[in-house]
């Protein structure tokens, strides 16, 4: 069936390249700084959205405090009424920058953390106290009641400590239960991910163990022997906090979007590049040359992603419009976009 997605509803933009960490995951390769764009050329984005069907509108980076006109964006972003949140590692989260954040009316702010300690995080981000900036920074936010995330990307080095990051906060005083929402999401082969793909990821098998002690037996409850496929884990970890045993296939249907990418969401690196979702590092226009609306609406590779139209397994799968299985996965390891995500285990019926 034909879908029609005028423009993304979400945007993320990675305000800059620059980074005071250097992740062993960072999908944005961060070491490799680009130039930003001005504080001009972002504001003029930013004018384009209003009145389009982009309501949500992301920051992140690299580290996007590091930019000095973020509070200036940011104060442009709620001109323009649209909903502005900040994606950071927290380490320049002071009690002043806080205060400043809390002014601001960012909608919400995502804190990595990723891992249960310091040893775990830190290594990770490769770089020495960076878990306690972390901590204090999250304490700044909700110290100032700024609506708190905690975000972690899930990979070998910490799939064992998922279900304690929670307590590592308690540990250092931290009342969880102020934290807005926890969100656990797999490893994507972008970046230093990819270059360090093996070390970092686990096998299909350990990730489909893992999710199923978060989400239970949902996955064959509402799919048989289709084991719950990770875009749709990606949309419940977002909109449910609480084991959905309740859940109906029809209920699943109205909230799962599936995988995201090139239908109601787009990335926009530091330089401009529009991209189907971060980890699929693969230009389709550059909003320094033309408006995304024109971007958007002629590109060809976005009408094949919105409407499903795959090879292989995703494109013969009962459950493409609310799976779509992962775009990078199958660009990176088939090359080709189109393809099947190589990491499904499902068969479908029509396959």
């Amino acid at each position: 069936m034909s879908k029609n997605f005028e423009l993304p509803e979400r945007v993320n933009f990675e305000i800059t390249s620059k980074c005071n960490q250097s992740c062993i995951h960072c999908f944005a390769s961060s070491e490799h700084e680009e130039k930003d764009m001005s504080t001009k050329d972002v504001r003029d984005f930013i004018d384009q959205l209003k009145g389009t069907s982009v309501k949500y509108l992301s920051f992140s980076g690299g580290e996007p405090l590091i930019r000095s006109d973020i509070f200036d964006l940011i104060d442009h972003v709620k001109k323009r009424e649209l909903y502005i949140g900040l994606s950071t590692n927290g380490t320049l989260i002071d009690e002043n920058t806080a205060v400043k954040i809390a002014e601001s009316g960012v909608d919400s702010v995502a804190v990595s953390i990723h891992g249960f300690n310091e040893s775990t995080h830190d290594t990770i981000v490769r770089k020495k106290g960076a878990y306690l900036k972390a901590i204090e920074g999250i304490k700044n936010l909700l110290a100032e009641n700024v609506p708190t995330r905690v975000l972690t990307t899930v990979m070998r080095q910490n799939y064992t400590e998922i279900s304690d990051i929670r307590k590592g906060l308690e540990k250092h005083g931290i009342n969880v239960n102020k934290i807005l929402h926890f969100s656990a999401m797999p490893l994507r082969p972008a970046g230093r991910a990819n270059v360090n793909w093996n070390e970092l990821v686990l096998s299909p098998d350990e990730l489909w163990h893992l999710w199923e002690e978060r989400w239970g037996s949902i996955g064959k409850d509402i799919f048989g022997d289709c084991p719950l496929p990770i875009p749709i884990i990606e949309t419940l970890d977002v909109f449910l906090k609480e084991k959905p045993y309740d859940l109906t296939s029809e209920k699943l249907k109205k909230i799962c979007e599936g995988c995201v990418a090139g239908r109601i969401f787009c990335e926009i690196t530091s330089s401009g590049d529009v991209l189907l979702c971060p980890f699929v590092r693969l230009p389709i226009g550059n909003i320094g040359k033309n408006t995304l609306e024109n971007i958007w609406k002629t590109s060809y590779l976005i009408k094949k992603v919105q409407n499903r139209e795959f090879t292989g397994k995703c494109g013969n799968c009962q459950n493409a419009d609310i799976c779509g299985g992962c775009r990078a996965e199958a660009f990176v390891r088939n090359g080709d976009i189109l393809s099947s995500d190589p990491t499904c285990k499902f068969v479908p019926h029509m396959y």
